[in-house]
């Protein structure tokens, strides 16, 4: 067969000029053409078929159905426990995005900052570097603005009021979820030897939502921002907060909405991506800089865009806390080889590149767009020479396609809109979604019988257009992988392919290594009446320890290990923090994961940079404390604590320990069916804590003086969270009876497992 494009050896300029070209064309082209005539019956279509004419309308109702399933997901990762049969979609469509991200940066032009030009192999200097031009170029962009304003410029983002008052409208999907690409990232399920790095991520969120100030909590911020200019709305939990009533229908918002609750979905899978994502986001915006400046033009506040200007600086703010990250991560994978470097490196970039692509308003139809004009652009000086191919594009001979008489009888625009709509269905030479498997790049390659038709970027063009146009679910994982190079065959996932929604959710899903993950619910046991019907709390006495007891530590070390995982979900989705009930659950999590006590001001850099002596520790790097104490193995995840101790030998107590531990962690997978219980238990492992404490005045020492005083700290800091927390559901009249279940049930598990 006569190649497709054999005798095309005319090729016009490279792709930089082209899109140039092309968008300058944009503005004149119909947005919904008209019946295209080229495929109608007549003497240039001798076949008579007749073209699809609503190929623009086919692209506009895909993009809506986009749109649509981003609000889903919106929805539905929000409110996980009631939607866990989402999760494969989820990530099927996290995977999409990063794809897509990816092969969109490969065709940025030269002059455009790229992280990718960066290489495969990391380097801190590089980076550091790469950053710091990016800031440059931020820095001068807001140079050039305040020069036009002072020359008498107008305000630039918006016209007037009424406009700030709907792009404030516009972006409260994304805005009212801010710090949710690392809300997951540091969980039970983190193997310990990465807390470290995790703990930093996570205390970006922690910034983001005002350490549990509900003052500086951002997403509360915005959400009175919204307020003040006439917006309300429900909770972003609420399946009402996506109905169309409320007008709230960028595309471009929603999308980039999903994507930053999907980035953190899969934690123990995607963390250089998350790493990366970080990264970029967390960098200084032109838009955020306009916003701060022009809200207050218009008498609306420009608090909430001032704040990220100065929390996220590169010196001590979250831009320098993401990118000291970064470099802490790849120089862990270095030491450890967990997976390959260079790999680890190109999954930052992805990461970081998804961001940058959900942050714009980049549209992948161009892509369609680009291929369809510059075919037409070469059909035009094709002529008649491919009399003798017998290749058929959407059933028409080239001749048909490429004839001067089809060309002049029709507009440019219906031409290309039919002829790509054909070109997309036309196998062998293309199958949606690979390049590689089309014979179209294979002529087009060298000794292929098209060679040289199609400049080095117009190839590309074609190449990436191609492997946009379908993320075949079963394929999406696959694809990812393989563009971006992985080495080790997927050996350092949780999951080698896509998991179902039964496989996590069944009781074989092991949710001490699992995130997230929702196996078969224990159903709670009725607590006795006289401690679940009072509407106050009366702790129980403490825990006893007698004088010639000895501790069982395999039976105390599954409790230890997974007690922080308790009240963990119930703030891994932003909005849940926006009540001070939340954010006094934030700030207790925050003593149980080691960081510095609140303070009125942001911790940042200190955070990372205090001395590892310094007395606040976490709860895992207490129990790894009491392992190496006591010349036992030391566990690199929570599952090593558990398996170990329900295996042949164990006691029988030390078994059931480890069940009464998953246990809980089936019961922590749904905060918001088991909020004020699980609250009420997490009191009852305080009692733990200061039994572990208070062991050293029986001469039993677990730990050392300086953990004996940093948990002595914590157990402060943790009391008065608690009190927080019962002042406030006592004053909203509900909630008691269930915390003093869950607390009386963890009281009577743990003495008997105990005392």
């Amino acid at each position: 067969m006569v190649s497709l494009y054999a005798v095309l050896l005319v090729a016009g300029a490279g792709l930089a000029a082209f899109f140039y070209n092309y968008y300058q064309r944009q503005s004149a082209l119909p947005k919904t053409p008209a019946r295209c005539p080229v495929m109608e019956k007549n003497a240039t279509n001798p076949l008579g078929q007749k073209s699809n004419p609503n190929a623009r309308a086919e692209e506009e109702a895909k993009k809506k159905a986009e749109t649509n399933s981003y609000k889903k997901l919106y929805y539905e990762v929000q409110n996980l426990e009631n939607f866990p049969e989402s999760l494969p979609f989820a990530r099927q469509t996290l995977l999409s995005l990063l794809r897509q991200a990816v092969l969109n940066a490969k065709l940025q032009s030269d002059s455009q900052p790229n992280i990718l030009k960066l290489g495969e192999d990391h380097s801190p200097e590089r980076l550091a570097a790469f950053m710091a031009g990016m800031r440059h170029k931020t820095h001068v962009n807001w140079t050039n603005y305040q020069q036009r304003r002072q020359a008498g410029g107008g305000p630039e983002m918006f016209a007037d009021r009424d406009a700030a008052r709907q792009w404030i409208k516009e972006n409260a999907p994304l805005q009212l979820v801010d710090g949710a690409w690392v809300a997951r990232v540091h969980n039970i399920t983190t193997p310990f030897a990465l807390r470290g790095i995790t703990k930093n991520a996570w205390q970006t969120y922690c910034e983001e939502l005002g350490d549990g100030e509900l003052d500086k909590n951002h997403c509360h911020i915005y959400r009175e921002l919204c307020r003040s200019v006439g917006h309300e709305f429900p909770d972003q939990n609420d399946v009402d907060f996506i109905h169309p009533r409320h007008g709230l229908d960028s595309d471009r918002v929603w999308r980039a909405s999903a994507g930053h609750l999907l980035i953190s979905l899969f934690p123990n899978d995607f963390l250089p991506e998350i790493l990366g994502f970080n990264l970029h986001y967390e960098s200084l915006a032109p838009g955020t800089l306009k916003a701060a400046h022009e809200l207050p033009e218009f008498g609306i506040s420009g608090y909430y865009f001032a704040v990220h200007i100065c929390i996220d600086n590169a010196d001590s703010g979250h831009s320098a806390m993401a990118e000291a990250t970064i470099n802490a991560y790849i120089e862990h994978v270095r030491k450890t080889g967990i997976m390959d470097i260079k790999e680890a490196w190109r999954r930052v970039q992805a990461g970081f590149l998804l961001s940058e692509y959900l942050d714009g308003d980049e549209d992948l139809s161009k892509y369609r767009d680009a291929v369809a004009d510059m075919i037409h652009t070469k059909a035009g000086v094709a002529g008649e020479v491919h009399c003798t191919s017998r290749a058929r594009i959407g059933g028409r001979k080239l001749t048909d396609w490429f004839s001067h008489d089809t060309l002049s009888s029709v507009s440019s625009s219906c031409w290309k809109d039919d002829f790509i709509t054909a070109l997309t269905r036309s196998k062998p030479w293309v199958y949606p979604g690979d390049s590689e498997r089309g014979l179209l790049l294979k002529e087009l390659s060298w000794k292929g019988r098209m060679f040289g038709a199609f400049t080095h970027n117009e190839v590309e063009c074609l190449r990436t257009w191609i492997d946009l146009l379908d993320d075949d679910p079963a394929r999406v994982e696959e694809k990812y992988w393989k563009l971006i190079g992985r080495a080790d065959n997927l050996k350092s996932l949780q999951w080698d392919a896509t998991p179902t929604a039964g496989s996590l959710m069944s009781a074989d899903v092991d949710a001490a290594t699992v995130h997230p993950a929702f196996p078969p619910q224990m159903a709670i046991p009725a607590a006795a009446p006289s401690s679940s019907s009072s509407s106050e709390f009366v702790p129980s006495s403490p825990l006893q320890i007698t004088s010639r007891q000895q501790i069982n530590l395999d039976v105390l070390l599954p409790l230890w290990f997974m007690h922080p995982c308790i009240l963990e979900q119930i703030v891994m989705s932003p909005y849940r923090t926006t009540r001070p009930l939340g954010s006094s659950v934030l700030q207790l999590l925050r003593a149980e994961s080691g960081y510095m006590p609140e303070s009125s001001g942001v911790a940042g850099m200190d955070e990372q940079r205090r001395d590892p002596e310094s007395l606040i520790p976490s709860l895992t790097e207490l129990g790894l404390e009491i392992c190496r104490k006591h010349n036992l193995p030391e566990p690199t995840c929570l599952k090593d604590v558990l398996q170990s101790r329900s295996s042949v030998g164990s006691s029988s107590s030390a078994a059931a320990s480890v069940d009464f531990a998953y246990v809980v962690l089936s019961w922590a997978a749904r905060p918001i069916e088991n909020g004020p219980f699980l609250l009420g238990l997490s009191r009852s492992f305080l009692d733990v804590e200061e039994y572990v404490s208070a062991a050293a005045d029986q001469g039993l020492l677990l730990l050392s003086r300086q953990g004996r005083e940093g948990l002595e700290s914590m157990i402060e800091r943790k009391r008065n969270s608690f009190e927080r927390i019962l002042t406030l559901m006592r004053s909203e009249s509900r909630g008691i009876e269930k915390f003093n279940a869950g607390y009386a049930l963890g009281r009577q598990k743990l003495e008997e497992f105990l005392v």
